[in-house]
């Protein structure tokens, strides 16, 4: 990490000018002074007070930065994507506070990505040298409390609110996925959780009651085995009554996915062995969630079978069922002339299955060496 590593640039320019917004009264009449502390080459912490009106901190490295700019005026946030060289904006973000139509969630992650960058700078003052670190800390400590205030408030005034953390678009199918659910909720709530396809035909759905305040939850769902398989759907998450029906809900979010299969081949490699016995190595990678074989298929240019090999996948199911398997498989071939072009097949089979009972494939090729 760029903060904790001796290599890093690191930079504290704090600064204020003497012009004022009107009708604006600054939170920080006392903060002023420029301060830049380096130390190595590759990254900076920057914070600054433009012009008594907004509260900014810069996260720079290597040859870009990302800028969080609170207006102290009005509450908007904007988050910014700088190249250094040449000198250009990538990305622009605006993030309205919840009383202007903003989704809160979002906007809060913001605020606190803020109070981590001004902890961390507080904390690290004593780079500045004893004086200089006993002169800023109050000052430093003043708009910390100042941003946790603020996002108290922001809390205190929002409605209730839900945003579903990412997750892969595609999910496979029979299979129960932990969903991390965010929400903020001003009483206890139910939350549902929703499985559609792509014309909004109801598949499968879970319902957990939650307590009232921020937090984050993971919720089991299992996408039904007859989801349309690489087909888009949605997933809704809601925070409802307690009790309550599923119109009935004060915050929603959405997210498209697709639907894959159950077991699968996700990826494949194979490369010639010629040492000691010659035979082909295989690397997969694999989904798995009950008892599953591994086969692989040798043919060459003219479409001859060379070899196979068959091995167990018994990859144990996890809640995380996005994690892929992964085996290697050795087959002994006949010794193979170099520079030729050879081609496998690489399948998932349940257990004692044969070749034509596959649920996926997947194919490549290979070349072989001296």
């Amino acid at each position: 990490m760029r903060r904790t590593s001796l290599a890093c640039l690191f930079s504290l320019a704090i600064s204020a000018s003497t012009l004022f917004a009107q009708n604006f009264e600054s939170p920080f009449p006392l903060f002023d002074g420029t301060i830049r502390v380096p130390v190595g080459n590759h990254g900076s912490t920057t914070v600054e007070i433009v012009n008594q009106t907004q509260l900014k901190t810069i996260d720079g490295y290597g040859p870009r930065s990302e800028e969080n700019t609170l207006d102290l005026t009005n509450g908007i946030l904007q988050l910014t994507t700088v190249d250094f060289i040449p000198r250009e904006t990538k990305q622009t973000t605006r993030l309205l506070p919840a009383d202007q139509g903003g989704a809160y969630l979002p906007y809060r992650k913001q605020l606190q990505a803020m109070i981590g960058d001004l902890t961390w700078v507080t904390q690290n003052l004593h780079f500045l040298g004893e004086v200089e670190q006993k002169q800023r800390q109050p000052q430093m400590a003043a708009v910390l409390q100042y941003l946790n205030t603020f996002l108290a408030q922001a809390d205190a005034k929002a409605p209730d609110s839900i945003n579903v953390n990412p997750l892969p678009r595609d999910l496979r199918r029979g299979i129960p996925h932990s969903i991390s659910v965010e929400y903020l909720a001003r009483d206890d709530r139910d939350l549902l959780l929703e499985v559609f396809d792509g014309q909004w035909s109801y598949l499968e759905g879970t319902r957990v009651r939650v307590p009232a305040g921020h937090k984050t939850v993971d919720v089991l769902l299992t996408i039904p085995a007859n989801a349309p398989m690489n087909q888009p759907g949605f997933i809704t998450a809601k925070l409802v009554p307690v009790d309550g029906e599923w119109s009935d809900y004060v915050a929603e979010v959405k997210q498209s996915v697709t639907f894959k299969k159950t077991q699968m081949i996700t990826s494949a490699s194979a490369s010639y062995i010629n040492f000691n016995s010659p035979r082909v190595g295989f690397y997969i990678n694999y989904y798995c969630a009950q008892g599953c074989d591994v086969r692989v298929d040798i043919f060459d240019a003219q479409g001859q079978w060379l070899a196979t090999q068959t091995v167990p996948a018994n990859a144990p199911y996890t809640a995380n069922a996005e994690q892929f398997s992964s085996l290697y498989v050795e087959a002994p071939v006949a010794l193979l002339p170099a520079g030729q072009s050879y081609t496998y097949y690489a399948k998932i089979l349940p257990q004692g299955g044969t070749w034509d009972q596959y649920f996926d494939e997947i194919s490549g090729t290979f070349i072989t060496s001296n």
